[in-house]
């Protein structure tokens, strides 16, 4: 599905990811996890196409096409979906504007009553009130709060590539076990989709079911294995994982 070959992204005239590779099968979890400053989230802002994001060598294909020519917003389309580490507000544009406004663009049509039905589950599925659909997007909302409503947007698209840029960062376990027990039963209901999840520490992993995980140090994955991984850094920390 995605196969990303010796890349190398550039933020600001420095190399913030290092000829790194990386190959998603359709129906993998990947979990990279690694200290601040590693290199995570540049990795996943390239990969949605984030305008500062410089590709500068190497190769990235997303279902047989060179994703690195292809704009934000088809990306979008081809199937591809990140969670933001920090969701921005939208003053002045409502949660239902909002989500109406992505699911057109995404080229899926609902009459408007079908529509709210459709939200209302997907709310209540991640444990948000219909209440929140007539508040202004994410302002005042709490990180959990944040970070469901970025499930929902995940639920809303269906996408193909999901990418998790630290969603259980500032969660408590209430939400943290929410998300990811959402996030699972849409892998499972959705066999030919692929998640990447890029984490510090291993909790989130309590409700999902990783297909490998990988160290990023220093811009580039330096170690990999499989969720036996995850237990050992937590003992050990990421300084036993050099180059």
């Amino acid at each position: 599905m995605l196969f990303i070959e010796n890349v190398t992204i550039r933020v600001e005239q420095k190399d913030v990811v290092k000829n790194l590779s990386l190959q998603i099968e359709s129906g993998s979890l990947h979990v990279i996890m690694g200290q601040n400053g590693s290199g995570k989230s540049s990795l996943a802002h390239s990969l949605m196409g984030l305008p500062a994001y410089e590709v500068t060598s190497g190769s990235i294909n997303f279902k047989d096409q060179d994703l690195i020519t292809v704009s934000m917003q088809d990306r979008s389309k081809l199937g591809l979906f990140l969670a933001f580490q920090q969701p921005l507000a939208i003053p002045g544009v409502t949660v239902f504007q909002f989500l109406r406004e992505i699911y057109t663009v995404s080229g899926q049509q609902l009459s408007p009553a079908d529509f709210q039905e459709l939200l209302q589950k997907l709310l209540q599925q991640v444990g948000l009130d219909i209440s929140f659909l007539y508040r202004g997007f994410n302002e005042n909302f709490s990180g959990g709060e944040k970070k469901r409503l970025e499930i929902v947007q995940m639920l809303l698209l269906k996408p193909k590539l999901i990418i998790l840029d630290e969603i259980d960062s500032g969660l408590d376990v209430d939400a943290l076990r929410s998300i990811g027990n959402c996030v699972q039963e849409y892998l499972q209901a959705n066999k030919d989709a692929s998640c990447i999840v890029i984490t510090h520490y291993r909790r989130i992993l309590d409700y999902l079911k990783p297909t490998a995980v990988h160290v990023m140090q220093d811009g580039t994955i330096v170690h990999s294995g499989d969720a036996q991984l995850s237990y050992e850094i937590e003992e050990e920390g990421y300084d036993s994982y050099g180059k």
